[in-house]
């Protein structure tokens, strides 16, 4: 809970416990290495059981990816080699290492939205965004559609930093078709994410007043985009640059 959530940390020392982390594990080699990074370096980490994600892979790669780590594929939705994966289950590592078998589910690559995000003009919003639709730390994300209207749509994912959405890159003469907007902490509804399909000078992609929101991208290549019709449905997306 709080502001640093999901914040990884070392022990150096052995010190009385913390009720507020969790312990997922030792480092086996390499600890001196954090005797001497300094502030913004990167240490590669090799984990072990390796991580067992295939979000992104197609169905053929997901297939031989994971039968080298003694995991049997069982695919779902479209099950052709060259079909993207874009779930999983299980979807944890552990999980998948035990149980020994992950049901990979597969959309045509069409089906998935190119993204393009502006890390240098609302960081902190464009990470809540990744976090929500899980391109933090895969491949492919999705969204859930909420409501669909001509102006725009909204969607159901909200995260657990949405008190942190400060205004940043606050639209100021319109918002174009197809950008991507979050609701920051000026209105009640902070958080929301929403997709702007009509131009307007007066409104954001989730229906809010200029300022507050929050814009953080754009949509590049459309095709699933103009398939949702209901609540419930799908988004699946990918970066840009990212296979």
């Amino acid at each position: 809970r709080g502001e640093d959530l999901s914040s990884i940390y070392i022990y150096k020392k052995t010190i009385p416990p913390s009720g507020n982390h969790l312990y997922v594990g030792d480092i086996i080699l390499g600890m001196e290495l954090t005797e001497v990074a300094q502030k913004e370096d990167r240490i590669p980490i090799r984990v072990s059981p390796q991580r067992a994600n295939v979000l992104g892979m197609n169905q053929k790669e997901a297939e031989i990816y994971l039968e080298e780590l003694g995991i049997k594929q069982v695919r779902q939705g479209d099950e052709r080699d060259e079909a993207i994966v874009v779930e999983q289950n299980p979807y944890y590592t552990l999980e998948a290492h035990k149980k020994g078998v992950v049901k990979t589910f597969g959309v045509k690559k069409e089906d998935i939205i190119d993204i393009k995000l502006y890390d240098d003009l609302a960081p902190i919003t464009v990470k809540y965004f990744r976090m929500c639709t899980g391109l933090l730390y895969n491949r492919t994300g999705k969204l859930t559609v909420f409501f669909s209207i001509p102006d725009f749509i909204l969607f159901k994912e909200k995260g657990a930093l949405e008190k942190l959405l400060i205004p940043e890159n606050i639209p100021k003469n319109i918002v174009n078709s197809y950008e991507i907007g979050v609701t920051n902490t000026s209105s009640k509804f902070a958080g929301s994410i929403g997709v702007r399909l009509i131009p307007s000078d007066k409104y954001g992609p989730s229906g809010e007043k200029f300022e507050s929101t929050n814009i953080i991208g754009y949509i590049f290549s459309l095709h699933k985009l103009f398939k949702v019709e209901k609540e419930g449905d799908m988004i699946y997306m990918k970066e840009e640059n990212i296979n």
